[in-house]
């Protein structure tokens, strides 16, 4: 019976279930099938001075038997402090504890007497090579010899509790991991939407004041050529030309840069103004735009990365897609908005192209939506198009 409640554990974990959850139905099922007083698990702990302590974390109680989950004395004890130095070496090494209490030192016999434990078996669990903590039985009614296979089974379900521990551990670590990343990737957004904001006033300020000068100063120097400076006139309308097209391309880098709309006019009227630049440099393209008003529905930063998600997919339609149709969509929903992107153009392998370090406006569009709890999927195939596709939750009212 027992062997058939380690193989439910067992099952749980292959499973990939969280130990944590079914922690106290695995002692359950654990004790009632040894016919045992008590099943419980305990953690080790380092203070400050080295020292290993050890807490009771679970704890199964057989009916009529008094738990002991609560009691003050099995938590934070220290076990060379509480006479169990015996205890810390062998389990440490990966030796069971077993046998009847009246048989133990009698530093142990006192501590566990009080407990009205009358024989115990514990074994150490072991998360990787570190010793982790042990789970035991204990018999309180009458002394209990415990069989082999009792034994082994105690032994297989230290080893799988001690196995799904490790991989819980270390999924938190990777959990830990990437919500510094993502904190990380915030940071780095944000310094990188600053620096775009510094550069785009830079761009306006300094260069775009200085064309304008410049085409002015050509323009009255034009008015003072003679008639007969044919040649003159025609270089001079050729710059002013060459400069007026710069002076454009500037503003659209501003634009691009620091989308001023957005703050002054919301972010509806900024990805329509978008929209509209888009239209202007790719003519031939059939556009269908189903957008929703999404103005007030997030602040400054979080409409900030919708609006560069947007750019970035439009940006590498007009690089690399070369459609006939594009279809742009956004809904509002109950919990947040959803927007869908789709051409019909070259498309590509989504599979192949996510792992070529040239994708990374493709990685850094998702990594954007997920920093603000959202959602997104890419879709794509050779020569049917691709679809992005990404949902951002509303943000949470403060309490």
């Amino acid at each position: 019976a027992i062997l058939e409640a380690v193989s439910i554990a067992a099952e749980k974990f292959l499973q990939n279930e969280s130990w944590a959850k079914d922690i106290q139905e695995i002692l359950r099922r654990l004790g009632e099938s040894a016919a045992v007083s008590r099943a419980y698990i305990f953690e080790n702990q380092v203070n400050e001075a080295g020292e290993i302590l050890a807490n009771q974390r679970f704890e199964w109680a057989a009916p009529g038997i008094e738990p002991r989950i609560n009691n003050p004395e099995l938590q934070n004890f220290s076990w060379r402090a509480a006479d169990f130095g015996r205890w810390e070496e062998e389990l440490s090494q990966g030796r069971m504890i077993v046998g009847h209490v009246r048989d133990f030192p009698g530093c142990e016999q006192e501590s566990l007497a009080s407990q009205e434990i009358k024989s115990i078996v514990v074994m150490p669990m072991f998360a990787g090579p570190h010793w982790w903590g042990m789970i035991g039985f204990d018999a309180i009614k009458e002394e209990r010899q415990w069989s082999a296979a009792e034994l082994e089974a105690l032994k297989a379900a230290a080893s799988i509790l001690g196995t799904a521990i490790q991989h819980e551990q270390g999924e938190q670590a990777l959990r830990r991991t990437g919500e510094k990343l993502r904190l990380l990737t915030a940071e780095l957004i944000h310094a990188q939407e600053k620096e775009r904001k510094r550069l785009a006033a830079e761009l306006h300020d300094e260069l775009g004041h200085a064309l304008l000068t410049l085409k002015l100063s050509i323009r009255s120097l034009e008015k003072e050529l003679t008639p007969g400076q044919i040649s003159l006139k025609k270089t001079a309308n050729r710059i002013l030309q060459s400069i007026g097209e710069t002076i454009e391309g500037v503003r659209r880098l501003y634009h691009d840069l620091s989308p001023g709309d957005l703050e002054d006019l919301g972010l509806t009227t900024a990805l329509r103004n978008m929209i509209e630049d888009f239209k202007e440099l790719h003519p031939k393209i059939k556009w269908r735009v189903d957008l929703v008003n999404l103005d007030g529905l997030f602040d400054v930063p979080a409409a900030t990365v919708i609006y560069r998600v947007m750019q970035e997919a439009l940006t590498n339609i007009g690089k690399h897609a070369q459609p006939k149709k594009v279809s742009l969509k956004a809904k509002k929903k109950s919990r947040g908005i959803s927007i869908t992107i789709e051409d019909d153009g070259r498309g590509f392998d989504s599979a192949q192209i996510l792992n070529d370090k040239r994708t990374l406006g493709l990685l850094a569009m998702e990594e954007r939506i997920k920093i603000l709890g959202g959602s997104y999927t890419l879709w794509s195939e050779k020569n049917r198009g691709t679809r992005i596709s990404f949902t951002v939750p509303f943000p949470v009212p403060e309490a």
